[in-house]
């Protein structure tokens, strides 16, 4: 692919990169590895493929959180994308926040203030 100026001059397009990539944290990510900028920032893009159980998905990290990269083709790439078994953020909900009974409600208990100590 090739991208053009506006004098329609073809300017090659940068080639793809695969890679392992070592994130600080024992994280690893194995895929296609491009520079994204993110609010002015350059930051590393990973887009792991798509494996058996998981569906493709980009993760970006800044250069400070990177240990790490490893070159490699497509093929070695996504041979450890299915052995690292990455997973996305798919969703997170913490634990619903158990409140304490109000002594100035109706019902109030005085053996609740017992149990709770």
């Amino acid at each position: 692919m090739a991208e053009s100026t506006h004098d329609d001059v073809e300017i090659p397009a940068e080639p793809e990169q695969w890679a392992l990539v070592d994130i600080y944290g024992h994280d690893r990510y194995a895929g296609r590895i491009s520079e994204a900028k993110v609010a002015g920032a350059s930051m590393l893009r990973i887009d792991v493929p798509e494996t058996p159980g998981c569906q493709a998905f980009s993760k970006l990290f800044g250069a400070k959180a990177i240990f790490s990269i490893t070159p490699c083709d497509e093929r070695v790439a996504r041979a450890a994308a299915v052995h690292l078994a990455a997973r996305p953020l798919i969703e997170f909900s913490p634990p619903p926040v158990r409140r304490l009974p109000n002594p100035d409600e109706d019902h109030y208990d005085a053996d609740d203030e017992d149990r709770l100590g």
